[in-house]
């Protein structure tokens, strides 16, 4: 259970990004510069539109003015708009994490996760936790396997991808739920006392609910979070540089 909500908690970090970021991501220098999210945006969002039947109407070339994407969601197709909305968001990060294993497997992240629980207080918990990482972000700059070809080349594809996937509000709520369900039933199971014998067993589930799932999701938060600082930090430092140039030309009439 802490590990949804804890994915919940990265949705809104990234709904946050789309917030700061979502202006820029039409822009034709935008999608070059940070061309592999371009890619897996466009090519996720034709992969889950080709399976559902929905209508991919308009995909923008990188050198064009325009969103990466225009899907034609008929009316009443509930399940549909949230298989596109959720598909192509997990794509992006198991893109983000196969990246990670190619390029740069020793670049691990150091943080653990604090225990959440559907409660208020999961609240502050979640944020003392995430500042937790951005302090922890910092100290492992200076880990050597930070400083290597591949691991610049890693977290130039990630903070691409993240700023691509990244969910605007509608898509947002439609991840949001599907994460509170599987929150409301394992909290359910939780507090019947069943267990769900085939879970305890495989490989895989230990993969899924072990270290190995934590670490990788403080890691992608560490990069979303990364990402919406040094985003909203440059977007700051350019608006005041507008309002200090804007403001030069009325004191230069002033002093004559």
């Amino acid at each position: 259970m802490s590990l949804l909500l804890w994915i919940l908690v990265l949705t809104v970090c990234l709904l946050a990004l789309r917030g700061v970021s979502g202006f820029l991501l039409p822009l034709p220098w935008v999608k070059i510069l940070f061309l592999p999210g371009y890619l897996v945006c466009v090519g996720t969002r034709a992969m889950v539109c080709g399976l559902t039947g929905v209508p991919l109407k308009k995909v923008t070339l990188p050198w064009c003015h325009g969103p990466p994407t225009e899907v034609g969601m008929p009316e009443k197709a509930i399940l549909r708009s949230v298989v596109i909305a959720v598909v192509p968001f997990l794509l992006g990060l198991t893109t983000i994490l196969a990246l990670r294993a190619g390029l740069a497997p020793d670049l691990e992240s150091e943080a653990k996760l604090a225990a959440l629980e559907p409660e208020v207080g999961a609240i502050p918990v979640a944020l003392g936790s995430s500042l937790d990482l951005v302090t922890d972000s910092g100290r492992q700059c200076a880990d050597p396997a930070f400083r290597t070809f591949g691991a610049a080349l890693f977290l130039h594809f990630a903070f691409s991808i993240i700023i691509f996937i990244a969910p605007s509000y509608a898509e947002w709520k439609r991840i949001a739920a599907v994460l509170g369900i599987g929150v409301v039933l394992l909290a359910a199971f939780d507090y019947l006392g069943l267990e769900a014998g085939f879970l305890s067993r495989g490989w895989w589930i230990q993969w899924i609910y072990g270290e190995s799932a934590a670490e990788s999701v403080a890691l992608l938060l560490q990069i979303s979070i990364g990402t919406l600082i040094v985003v909203a930090t440059t977007l700051g430092l350019c608006a005041l540089a507008r309002a200090v140039l804007a403001t030069k030309p009325d004191g230069a009439k002033k002093s004559h």
